[in-house]
């Protein structure tokens, strides 16, 4: 009978593979055992939704806690808020009478990333409310953001008797939360004159669509005498001049693939004017504002006279102090 020998480098092989598939379903394991949510995160939110009784309703089941796991609560409208950074929700489900109403609470880690899903899931011609920053109220719905929160409220009942339903809850969130009710500071870098009201928006991932202008503030102006004509204002912030320059340059680059663009004398340099295929009219140029912070500014759509306009942005993001 003869025995078959495997060379050393071999046998050296197999036992790397076994231990690397060893390791792999340990990692595999442990992630399926870890929590979705840790214990201290499941306590906050826990105290931050509405006490059933306190509400004179019940609750429909139990509160329940999202956190990597979003997916299976909402499955394919999870990525926007990963997108800006989501910790954990909150989730409970209230009967009141005949009425239902589903109240989320989205722990989004800090103020500017809850106003950035809020601004992304809003419109400018929504009926606005004064709750928590910012909210408003729409048939059986009323969404708000407060300090570090994204605040969900939807309800099922009786057409047109919802609306008491969702200022009583929301009201009870606000008040539970306490701090929070203004909007991120950062939003005063836009100039005040012909914005846009609640246009706000902080994109943290794609700013225009592009991954390379992110993180980024925006806001819309009308200064056209036609209403529907909006221009939109993009303030991206950077770290250097260097930055700044590469953001430029990219945009730069992309809008020549299809469109035309050339440089904007006297707006400083890496400055330009251009026609985007998709966007239409772009003014691109760079400006170092307070506590020497820099910006490659974008104006989409600027009007006939933009040099008003573009004093006024440089005003209000005021000038590096010496």
């Amino acid at each position: 009978m003869h025995h078959k020998f495997y060379p050393q480098r071999i046998i050296n092989l197999l036992l790397v593979s076994l231990f690397l598939t060893i390791s792999a379903y340990a990692q595999v394991s442990e992630k399926a055992d870890k929590p979705a949510v840790s214990q201290d995160l499941i306590k906050k939110l826990s105290t931050l939704l509405p006490d059933a009784q306190e509400m004179k309703a019940t609750l429909d089941g139990k509160e329940e806690f999202y956190g990597e796991n979003l997916y299976e609560l909402i499955n394919g409208a999870a990525g926007i808020y990963h997108d800006y950074d989501f910790v954990a929700l909150g989730h409970a489900i209230y009967k009141r009478g005949n009425d239902e109403i589903t109240v989320d609470i989205y722990d989004m880690g800090n103020r500017l990333n809850a106003y950035g899903i809020f601004s992304a899931e809003s419109s400018t011609d929504y009926n606005f409310i004064d709750i928590g920053a910012t909210g408003y109220l729409e048939p059986d719905t009323l969404n708000f953001m407060q300090g570090r929160y994204y605040i969900k409220l939807s309800t099922y009942g009786e057409e047109g008797k919802t609306e008491p339903l969702l200022k009583d809850f929301s009201a009870q969130v606000s008040k539970t939360i306490k701090k929070g009710k203004k909007i991120p500071g950062v939003f005063k870098r836009f100039p005040k004159k012909n914005l846009v009201p609640h246009s706000y928006q902080f994109s943290n991932k794609a700013a225009l669509g592009y991954k390379f202008l992110a993180p980024a503030l925006i806001a819309e102006y009308a200064l056209a005498e036609d209403k529907d004509a909006k221009t939109s204002l993009v303030l991206a912030y950077c770290k250097t001049p260097e930055e700044v320059k590469d953001r430029m340059t990219q945009l730069r680059e992309r809008i020549a693939k299809t469109g035309t663009v050339e440089d904007l004398a006297d707006c400083g340099p890496q400055a330009f004017h251009a026609q985007d295929k998709y966007r239409g009219e772009i003014i691109g140029f760079y400006h170092q504002g307070r506590n020497k912070s820099q910006y490659a500014v974008f104006i989409i759509k600027p009007p006939k006279d933009s040099a008003p306009f573009i004093q006024q942005i440089k005003k209000s993001l005021g000038e590096p102090k010496k």
